[in-house]
């Protein structure tokens, strides 16, 4: 069967006629590296000029499907695992078989090079997917152009194939770069819950773009692209849906090991395709999508996008440290390129990122946990100075934080609070914005397994097959050894403050929290103290039981503590970290008299926002405590 299936692709290929090809035309293709192509010959195309080039198309991808679904993935022919129940076959029996799959693969490679002329074929793939992406595109090219893509793809999955140079990095990216048209073609204003409301989005759409100020910088030639139809949307997204599922078999049979640009460039574009979805964040990974929606291309390029989290494009660890790289700005809300989407949309764009972000930490884990590492640090770091932003970025960074081991929690724990000192006032400003809705959420205890929040089968229960990675067995090594040298702008941020978290503290307590709360009070940054001071008051009115008990230790306390920084010599005013501790194992805060002390002066600051807070904590403790009712409160 493999055999007739193999004689029947080549057959459809050599109805190309890539023989009748023009010899220089090919060569100057070739020696531009697939940068540029001229039109095909004239006589090539009166060759064709009687022949359904799609119904060619879909001949050729058809029956490479039809193969290549029988091959085994890469992954299993270097180990294959067996199910329970399942019997191995005998050593013998299993290198008898590998060696017959090989001759069958090279049988093919060498009939196909007799019988196709396969430099004219990677030029003519070419040909038909350059012009099926250009902006002017007409559908039909559009529709070539993809189906161009997907027979390149089908053909790298077949073994051999970078052996017989299938394979050409530019060549590769110009097939990705077709999925662009999701965005570039701007489909996702043709959601069907959008039908009928296209001018009021469209209006919107232009509004948030005025907002944005580093929108657009990619294409500043989209605007002259003419709107696609409905019609023309539908076919456009169910032809972009079918690619990705023929790119999705090539992430399990064709290594990009050793091409690393290519591999953070196919991340990029999948992370932007994944941007089409901006109405129904939870929708992308509940129930089943017609193959025409919006939302279906987001999933499936998510689907991708989990695919390629496998080791034979390299260590896991790095390639989800690529994968939060692009995702970050989808988190941060920021533009990239899509600058008609409205801020509704953006936001929308964030949610279902943030759930595939939590999705990787529950079937990844341990190879995840440093690259979601590093994109909380770089929330914390890149959020725009803008309090909107703040508040919603803080979300997500808890949001996240819930689904941490209790071991990279307290990384980031210290981390928090060395950034708390950021020398950069909008940083210690985000670092509260955090710290507040911490505060709101269960407090974390000792050491345990990563809470399960999250069920994590939608995705992969609708998968054509399961492509569940498995944890490398070197992952403390894999951690260590960053590529940091190919992705300078993605690794680990440094404090600029040499300030160390408190040793022997319990830095998982909300009182931990609260005492940076009380450091910020002093701030040098008017914002940042009325923030801190503002929370406070926040606290004296809270329900939750650790923040009560604390506001009791506060303020039913006689014995005055003198508190002082490590990072500060002579300082005995900042009020983060005690130098006596009444017990080790867990932190003191100030008492009523000095808290009181340090409101007064706050009350009589320069700032307007800071008096205001000030005031507000001491009307709050006034009502809480009878015992603060006392003249000078009261002035």
């Amino acid at each position: 069967m493999g055999e007739a299936v193999m004689r029947d692709i080549v057959d459809v290929l050599t109805k190309f006629a890539t023989d009748k090809l023009n010899i220089e035309w090919v060569k100057n293709v070739i020696d531009a590296d697939f940068t540029e192509v001229e039109d095909l010959p004239r006589d090539f195309e009166d060759i064709h000029y009687s022949t359904n080039l799609k119904a060619l198309f879909e001949a050729s991808v058809g029956c490479c499907r039809h193969w290549i679904d029988t091959l085994p993935d890469l992954k299993e022919e270097s180990g294959k695992r067996y199910s329970l129940g399942t019997i191995p076959e005998s050593p013998s029996a299993n290198q008898s078989n590998k060696g017959d799959s090989h001759d069958l693969h090279t049988t093919f490679w060498i009939l196909l090079s007799e019988n196709v002329n396969v430099k004219a074929l990677k030029g003519l793939l070419f040909f038909f997917i350059h012009r099926g992406q250009r902006y002017d595109a007409r559908e039909e090219d559009r529709e070539l152009g993809i189906k161009a893509a997907s027979l390149y793809f089908l053909l790298l999955c077949v073994p051999g194939s970078n052996a017989f140079r299938i394979f050409h990095p530019v060549l590769y990216m110009r097939a990705m770069e077709i999925m662009k048209l999701s965005s570039k073609l701007r489909v996702s204003l043709f959601s069907p819950t959008k039908k009928g409301r296209h001018g009021g989005s469209r209006g919107s759409s232009r509004k948030s773009h005025d907002e944005q100020s580093n929108a657009g910088e990619d294409d500043d030639d989209e605007g002259d692209v003419s709107m696609l139809t409905p019609v023309e949307a539908n076919k456009l997204i169910r032809s972009l849906n079918v690619l990705l599922n023929d790119f999705l078999r090539l992430t399990n049979r064709f290594s990009l090991k050793h091409s690393f640009d290519c591999l953070d460039e196919t991340i990029n574009i999948l992370v932007d395709v994944s941007r089409c979805e901006t109405h129904d964040a939870q929708g992308i990974f509940l129930g089943r999508h017609g193959p025409a929606t919006v939302t279906a291309l987001s999933y499936n390029a998510y689907v991708a996008l989990q695919s390629i989290c496998n080791p034979i494009h390299g260590k896991i660890n790095k390639i989800v440290i690529l994968i939060m790289k692009h995702i970050l700005c989808n988190i941060l809300m920021i533009s990239r390129g899509s600058s008609d989407l409205s801020s509704r949309a953006l936001s929308v764009v964030r949610d279902h990122s943030q759930i595939f972000v939590k999705y990787i930490l529950t079937q990844i884990k341990e190879d995840a946990y440093e690259g979601v590492y590093i994109l909380i640090q770089h929330l914390c770091f890149c959020v725009p100075d803008k309090a909107d932003y703040r508040q919603k970025t803080a979300q997500s960074v808890v949001e996240i934080l819930r689904y941490l081991p209790i071991q990279l929690y307290t990384r980031l724990m210290k981390w928090f609070f060395k950034f708390s000192h950021n020398e950069k006032a909008g940083h210690r400003l985000f670092m509260l914005e955090v710290i507040s809705k911490m505060l709101d959420e269960k407090e974390r205890v000792g050491e345990g397994e990563i809470e399960t929040l999250v069920t994590a089968t939608p995705m992969e229960e609708r998968r054509p097959t399961s492509r569940q990675s498995t944890a490398s067995a070197s992952s403390e090594d894999n951690n260590q050894d960053l590529d940091v040298e190919r992705n300078e702008s993605f690794i680990r941020v440094a404090v600029d403050h040499p300030v160390e978290a408190p040793t022997d503290r319990n830095i998982l307590s909300h009182k931990f929290l609260l005492s940076i709360i009380f450091s910020r009070c002093r701030d040098s940054g008017a914002t940042v103290r009325s923030k801190a001071l503002a929370l406070l008051a926040d606290c004296t009115y809270s329900q939750n039981p650790t923040i009560m008990l604390a506001m009791k230790q506060i303020f039913f306390r006689s014995k005055p503590l003198v508190f002082t920084t490590p990072h500060i010599p002579n300082n005995h005013i900042n009020m983060e970290s005690p130098l006596e501790l009444e017990d080790d194992a867990d932190l003191d805060l100030p008492n009523a008299a000095m808290v009181v002390k340090m409101l007064h002066r706050r009350a009589l600051d320069d700032k307007v926002t800071v008096r205001k807070s000030a005031l507000q904590v001491l009307e709050n403790l006034m009502k809480l405590d009878n015992e603060m009712l006392s003249v000078k409160n009261m002035e």
